[in-house]
């Protein structure tokens, strides 16, 4: 006579599927089985999709901060430009017309190189201080848009390795 086989179940019925679990120790125990590295990929995805979130409104706030910069270097250099060449302009009018009356006193017409004064400020230390302000936001824009840009590569890298890890130990 034939033996059954003991490791195939006859055809047509189903196997039966027990879970035995004995007594446990640990920390941390899960018995989650096939849905917990789906979970973990989830968990990874969310975290990097919130950190490139915040990775790219710095990125942002790093590009507005060195547009005001250069924007206040250009408006400066401008303002500093028209006074400089309003008074250089001044100065040449003043040597031209010394020209052709030697006799006058001309020390009185001499312009200052500095402009007109705004509350008791000239208007090219204005200018000048605006290019000033202009060249460390524009320094400090751009330094911090290298360094979002590092840690979204950075952050890339990670992502990758977090997701060839699994969530386990085996």
């Amino acid at each position: 006579m034939a033996r059954p086989d003991t490791h195939n179940p006859p055809r047509g019925s189903r196997p039966r599927v027990t879970h035995t679990v004995g007594e446990q120790r640990g920390e941390h125990i899960n018995n989650v089985g096939r849905d917990q590295y789906n979970q973990y990929v989830q968990q990874i995805r969310q975290e990097r999709a919130s950190f490139l979130a915040a990775v790219a409104a710095a990125r942002t706030r790093a590009r507005r901060l060195a547009l005001l910069g250069f924007l206040l270097i250009l408006g400066g250099g401008g303002v500093y430009g028209w006074v400089l060449l309003r008074s250089v302009t001044s100065i040449f009018d003043t040597v031209s017309s010394a020209s052709r009356d030697p006799d006058s006193d001309f020390s009185a017409n001499i312009p200052d190189l500095l402009g007109e004064k705004i509350h008791g400020v000239p208007i090219g230390v204005l200018g000048f201080a605006a290019v000033a302000v202009g060249t460390v936001l524009m320094v400090i824009g751009i330094v911090m848009h290298v360094s979002t840009t590092a840690r979204s590569r950075r952050g890339d890298t990670e992502f990758i390795n977090a997701l060839s890890m699994t969530p386990y130990p085996q």
